[in-house]
């Protein structure tokens, strides 16, 4: 007769009444029905309760448990003998519980047992109960969860030796990859995959678990394992250096469309190399090292990491590839096809990181540079090889595919708290700023946090640096000097890499690799706050496309819309620094840049104004105009005012003496002065000072708008006389009535 009950509690637990799945009234009751049953005893109401409410309030966790059983289907109470004292399973209970089943499985020491217990297996014990159990049910769990891993590794690893035995290497090969799955730095299935192949592959393998190990545990190979790889080494000319160490140090956060999109590029048979390319600091190491554990399944033959920010010449990256893929070149043999021989007929996949400092535009083309070398390597092995690649600047190679990485996405102006909440980058920042300091609160420093983010634009190396000040300074402050002075925020910890020792040295580092003419065009670029168009960086920066392309290919530059460009915050307050300038040279051409850039918006103002249809109201075209000055574009703010950094700082109504007393254009309206309706009903609130100026009467009274010109004396010194002036209504001249006194041409006849 066939089970009543199918009880699942490897992996998500689940009870099923022959085909049909049970749901249940709540979560807790599932965990009750699932612990009783497993147990098979009767087991006393307070320990139950205790174990699944925990033993703080036994009268409250009592009450907890007779609601729990109100919530269990009928066909799980039937199995069930309910006292008022005691909870267990009927003598006569039809179950079929696969744990059991998989313990006995393993119990019997031989291959069928084995492989009955590894189909038997599908995940830990209880998966995702430990989220909604007291304290006591998870001690309970991580006990049972260890016994039953320990039972199904040892399982996988009888199977696998059996099967290799046997000469089924193919499906034994399946068998220690399904466990790698679950346990990437599992020594034993290693050093018994490395048993199987040649020394070549042998220290390919042992690679693959140094690496594991160090992000699973971060801690080296162990003293089995390193003498094991010395015995393979030994008798070899090449001496034996440290390959630098790739792993982690902080967990990986978010990205999971990112990482579901360079999956499926590298499921695309078209697709060999892909770059994943963006600005410093925005996460590429990080997502390619996620990408290369979770394709791993992909790429039966190995997946090799190669680290190349120690590399100083593309002439040592065949070298370097090759110690990475755990050869040892020696004799006559060439590194480069020392490589290509080994991965030719090989599935899979190479990950080389930090490229951009290899890259040279001159020597593009020769065999010897970096995109030479690494066209050869895609040309002389096979289709089943996939290269990934990070760099700050794309190869320009004909089989690239390029995946541009961004920032987090972190909350926008105006958005709700909770919304700004779920943020990645609010929730990558709070989960930082704990590892920092376990007091952190997210919900009290919300609007700061979301300034910051902000402010860094996501960019997770700057949320990071700012998260390990939280222990020291408040949010506000930090959120505050962000906007200021964001290319100083440093670093705190001793190991992190030099380049990324602040984010101005995340700039400096991509600096120091542009031309004469791109830094130039870059530091004139910075001007622009927000984002701006070819033609205002063309006439402003004197930027042509050209250049443009470059920065935006180097990562400085970003592109924000059709025909629109803009600087991130930081590259856009470094550059405006001015490094390679002295002090004196460098306020003269920052002046300068101020001073064309309000020359040219003044005259695109000046132009929108007067096209036909302008007046009144700015309708038609010229208003259509004026929507492309919109918040948070340069074009709002750069005829009236110098970058925050630099602006003078002005006392009462006086206006800066460096903006306010600058002679305008003639026939040329202030930027207050050209909005929807003439005259203003009020002054904006960005206005902190009283134009020295006033406007013809006879244009006012025409509707058309003033035409602004200098006075000696102004009519109105503030704006709050200037409103009453306004208000002030005006007397109708009348003429004097007469007083009683004839007036006649001449005098009367006397």
């Amino acid at each position: 007769m066939s089970a009543a009950l199918t009880v699942r509690l490897l992996g998500r637990p689940e009870i099923l009444a022959g085909d049909r799945l049970l749901a249940f009234g709540s979560r807790k009751a599932l965990l009750l029905a699932c612990r009783v049953l497993l147990s098979r005893e009767s087991q006393p109401r307070s320990r139950l309760a205790a174990l699944l409410w925990g033993a703080d309030s036994p009268r409250h966790a009592l009450g907890s448990l007779r609601v729990a059983l109100t919530k269990l289907p009928k066909p799980v109470l039937d199995q069930l003998v309910v006292t008022r004292d005691a909870i267990g399973v009927r003598e006569d209970a039809r179950l079929e519980v696969d744990a059991e089943a998989f313990a006995t499985a393993c119990a019997a020491g031989d291959a069928v047992g084995a492989a009955h217990a590894v189909a038997l297996y599908r995940g830990d014990l209880l998966e995702g109960a430990e989220r909604d159990a007291a304290a006591e049910f998870d001690d309970w769990l991580v006990a049972e969860r260890n016994r039953m891993r320990q039972l199904a590794h040892d399982a996988h690893v009888r199977l696998a030796q059996t099967l290799h035995a046997q000469g089924q290497r193919e499906p034994a090969r399946s068998v220690a990859d399904a466990w790698l799955r679950r346990d990437p730095a599992c020594e034993a299935m290693h050093h018994l995959l490395m048993t199987w192949v040649g020394a070549d592959q042998a220290l390919a393998q042992y690679e693959v678990y140094r690496r594991a190990r160090a992000v699973a545990h971060g801690a080296p190979p162990s003293d089995t394992m390193a003498a094991f790889v010395d015995r393979l080494r030994r008798g070899t000319e090449v001496g034996r250096d440290a390959q630098p160490r790739l792993a982690a140090a902080t967990s990986f956060f978010g990205r999971t469309e990112e990482l579901a999109e360079l999956r499926a590029l590298l499921a695309d048979p078209a697709c060999r190399l892909l770059t994943i390319h963006g600005f410093g600091g925005v996460g590429k190491t990080r997502l390619a090292l996620s990408l290369a554990q979770e394709s791993a399944a992909s790429f039966p033959d190995g997946t090799f990491v190669v680290a190349l920010d120690g590399l100083q010449s593309p002439e040592l990256f065949a070298q370097t590839l090759a110690r990475g893929c755990g050869l040892q070149p020696a004799g006559t043999v060439k590194p480069a096809e020392l490589v290509a021989s080994f991965l030719r007929m090989r599935k899979a996949l190479v990950v080389l990181d930090n490229l951009e400092h290899l890259i040279d535009a001159a020597s593009a083309a020769l065999p010897e540079s970096i995109e030479g070398q690494v066209g050869a390597l895609l040309r002389d092995t096979g289709a089943n090889l996939k290269i990934v690649a990070t760099s700050r600047e794309p190869l320009r190679l004909q089989e690239e595919w390029v995946f541009p990485l961004e920032g987090l996405a972190y909350p926008r102006p105006g958005e709700a708290a909770a919304t700004a909440e779920r943020q990645p980058a609010v929730q990558f920042f709070a989960q930082r700023a704990r590892q920092a300091y376990a007091g952190f609160s997210l919900s009290a420093e919300l609007p700061s946090v979301a300034q910051v983010c902000a402010t860094l634009e996501g960019l997770p190396l700057g949320l990071e640096l700012a998260a390990s000040w939280v222990r020291s300074v408040p949010c506000a402050e930090i959120a505050a000097a962000l906007a200021e002075r964001a290319a100083e925020l440093r670093n705190r910890h001793v190991n992190r890499a030099a380049r990324h020792d602040s984010l101005g040295a995340v700039v400096a580092y991509s600096w120091e690799r542009l031309t004469a003419e791109q830094r130039d065009a870059l530091s004139a670029l910075a001007v622009l706050v927000g984002s701006f168009s070819r033609e205002s960086a063309d006439q402003v920066a004197q930027a042509n496309a050209r250049t443009l392309s470059g920065l935006t290919e180097r990562s400085l530059l970003q592109r924000a819309g059709e025909g629109r460009w803009r600087l991130h915050e930081i590259v856009r307050q470094y550059a405006w620094g001015q490094p390679d300038l002295a002090p004196k040279a460098r306020v003269a051409r920052q002046a300068a840049l101020q001073k064309r850039r309000d020359a040219f918006y003044l005259e695109y103002l000046r132009q929108a104004r007067a096209r036909p249809g302008a007046r009144p109201h700015w309708r038609g075209s010229s208003r259509r105009s004026m929507r492309r000055l919109r918040p948070g574009s340069s074009s709002s703010t750069a005829a009236t005012s110098p970058p925050k950094a630099s602006r003078p700082r002005s006392r009462g109504c006086t206006p800066p003496s460096a903006w306010a007393t600058r002679k305008l254009p003639s026939g040329l309206a202030p930027t207050w002065a050209i909005s929807s309706r003439w005259p203003p009903t009020s002054p904006p609130r960005s206005l902190r000072w009283t134009p020295r100026w006033r406007c013809s009467r006879k244009l006012a009274r025409a509707g058309t708008g003033p035409t602004p010109a200098r006075s000696a004396r102004p009519r109105c010194r503030t704006w709050a006389g200037w409103a009453r002036a306004r208000r002030r209504p005006r007397r109708r001249w009348r003429r004097p009535r007469p007083l009683g006194i004839r007036c006649c041409s001449r005098a009367p006849a006397r």
